[in-house]
């Protein structure tokens, strides 16, 4: 099948477009990343603080429907981030699988992948901090290497110094990100394949309305695997994204219309 982007402040606005509701036999099945979607951007990635307003929505939305939080951050630091138990969590790219109350949990790497990147990690953060701005975040099951305090003419080197690393480490592969470089095991494994994944065990394959919010490059893998389960996907931008083509069908412009968006899906007597 032909796959179609588009510019994504080209694509119809979700919060006035999109009218589903779910049904007993074709449920709504909520898919979300985190920075940039639940959270702003903010220029210290330890700060990325839920809003009360958002925790409150996603803590009545996961009452009333299966929620998932998908997100390349660490497993122990979405949980921090959002202190919701009712959730699932698919952390560091969806290699890190957490259900409700602890339970399902799924860690798809094993062997050397984390020993190597625990040493790509220290490596780059040794080789970069003479660079302003520039830092490396652990993500446990991935790594992050920061950019967005960095002066634009300085990315290449950054670049230039991952790839350098990688080559003494070919377990681990580099992906792009908003403002960042993410370092992942080179396994066909992908935030797309988590939501599969994830389906796959709830068996709600064919049997539900995947939606799926996300606003970064690496949630494009996670447009293209709701559509194949004949969903819904969002992305969240406002022109300044690094995602200058998109799978999305639908836009929101930033995480405050994304918790409008969710907030429509409850009923007066959930809150």
């Amino acid at each position: 099948m032909l796959e179609t982007r588009r510019p994504p402040l080209e694509l119809p606005h979700a919060l006035s477009q999109v009218k589903i509701r779910g049904t007993p036999h074709m449920p709504l099945v909520f898919f979300l990343d985190y920075d940039g979607t639940l959270s702003p951007i903010v220029n210290d990635p330890d700060s990325a603080f839920l809003p009360d307003a958002t925790r409150s929505t996603l803590a009545h939305l996961a009452n009333r429907y299966t929620t998932a939080i998908v997100s390349g951050r660490s497993l122990n630091k979405l949980r921090n981030f959002v202190k919701l138990e009712s959730l699932y969590y698919a952390a560091s790219h969806g290699f890190d699988i957490l259900g409700p109350d602890g339970q399902k949990r799924h860690q798809l790497v094993e062997g050397q992948f984390v020993p190597d990147l625990k040493s790509a990690a220290h490596e780059i953060s040794g080789a970069i901090e003479h660079i302003p701005g520039a830092f490396v975040e652990d993500n446990w099951f991935a790594v992050s290497v920061h950019h967005r305090r960095c002066d634009e003419r300085d990315i290449p080197q950054i670049e230039a110094i991952i790839d350098g690393v990688l080559n003494r480490f070919p377990s681990i592969r580099k992906c792009t990100g908003r403002r960042v470089f993410e370092l992942r095991p080179r396994l066909e494994w992908d935030k797309g394949k988590a939501v599969d994944w994830i389906l796959h065990a709830l068996e709600l394959e064919g049997a539900c309305v995947p939606i799926y919010i996300g606003d970064d490059r690496t949630d494009e893998d996670a447009f293209r695997a709701v559509k194949k389960h004949h969903g819904i996907s969002i992305i969240v931008a406002d022109g300044n994204e690094n995602v200058s083509q998109t799978h999305a069908d639908y836009l929101l412009r930033d995480p405050s219309e994304v918790e409008a968006f969710l907030d429509g899906f409850l009923e007066p007597q959930d809150i």
